[in-house]
């Protein structure tokens, strides 16, 4: 089966190693427009159609690297992580080219941006990143109008009030970039400590019946946000952001405090397919945001606490392949 012309997610060069399908065995009948579906779904921000796509109709599909590669990124932005991660890894074992694989994570990494951008009132900022998710993901394609139909599908999954048509916002404008200045101080230092460590489970249990009586509720809310979104919990992690927004705090705040987990999802990511330099940086860019340069035992902290969320991986010796870039 032919990839298409450069405008496609997955082009004509993407090589993938020599099996069966190429030296005349028999072939099992597969679907050969699967991957030219998953292919218009992912430009599209389908997700769920994506990620029902079983690993048994993959099997014995030719072009199963890059599919299994599509498939992670719908469970990726659908807030499966573990699932994701279980294709990766297929995708990487299928032979997926290298380059593919980044370029599909990053192009994710953008549109998580984009919907974090855009839950904060951001728009400009949410646009702009959803630009760079299709033209990463689909080079050649025409980037106007297939970010035109992602925004549409992003906001409708996102339930967000108002116009599903982003337009420009000055409010994230360069001269307002974020920086540890802007992050949340006025909470317990166990709390903060919770954030640094990557104690998800205990972030979200500051979305209580007390939360509301707390002077300093918008920061909390913040926090418990973090929680929610490392926990899959979107139904919490929306509402506790509408919560700190309505509560007065920044969506400067709220918008670092959401890179900060994206950046730890993409490492987890990073670590499972393999790629433990660019972890130790995701990693490192996770705690960077709410420190100048993060002192190198709260990074290593973090990495072995996420690395015990992950399956099937020898923790110790994934923990010393990726705190070896630490520095």
């Amino acid at each position: 089966m032919q990839d298409g012309q450069n405008s496609t997610v997955v082009g004509q060069n993407d090589a993938e190693p020599v099996d069966a399908y190429d030296r005349g065995a028999d072939v099992v009948p597969y679907d050969e427009t699967l991957l030219e579906k998953a292919r218009t779904q992912w430009q599209f921000g389908d997700w769920q159609s994506l990620i029902a796509i079983e690993r048994d109709t993959l099997q014995n599909h030719p072009e199963r690297a890059k599919l299994a590669l599509l498939v992670s990124a719908g469970h990726l932005q659908w807030g499966d992580a573990s699932h994701a991660m279980q294709y990766i890894r297929l995708a990487t074992d299928w032979g997926v080219d290298k380059k593919l694989l980044a370029r599909i994570l990053v192009a994710g990494t953008h549109n998580s941006l984009a919907r974090a951008a855009a839950i904060s009132g951001g728009q400009a900022r949410a646009v702009k990143h959803f630009e760079a998710a299709i033209s990463t993901g689909t080079p050649g394609a025409d980037v106007r109008l297939l970010t035109q139909a992602r925004i549409d599908a992003q906001i409708s999954q996102l339930r967000l009030s108002g116009s599903t048509r982003l337009n420009g916002d000055s409010t994230l404008s360069s001269g307002n970039r974020l920086t540890p200045a802007n992050l949340p101080r006025d909470v317990p230092a166990q709390v903060r400590q919770a954030w640094v460590n990557g104690a998800w489970t205990e972030l979200a249990k500051l979305d209580n019946a007390e939360l509301v009586d707390q002077s300093n509720r918008s920061e909390l809310a913040l926090y418990a946000a973090a929680g929610y979104q490392q926990m899959d919990d979107a139904e919490g992690l929306q509402r506790c952001i509408r919560l700190a927004l309505e509560w007065g705090c920044s969506k400067q705040k709220v918008n670092a405090m959401l890179a900060a987990g994206i950046r730890n999802t993409f490492a987890l990511t990073d670590t499972l397919a393999g790629q433990y330099e660019t972890a130790a940086k995701s990693f490192t860019a996770a705690l960077r945001i709410d420190h100048a340069e993060p002192k190198p035992q709260a990074v290593k902290a973090r990495v072995r606490r996420q690395l015990k969320s992950l399956k099937n991986i020898d923790v110790e010796k994934t923990f010393d392949a990726i705190v070896e870039h630490i520095k």
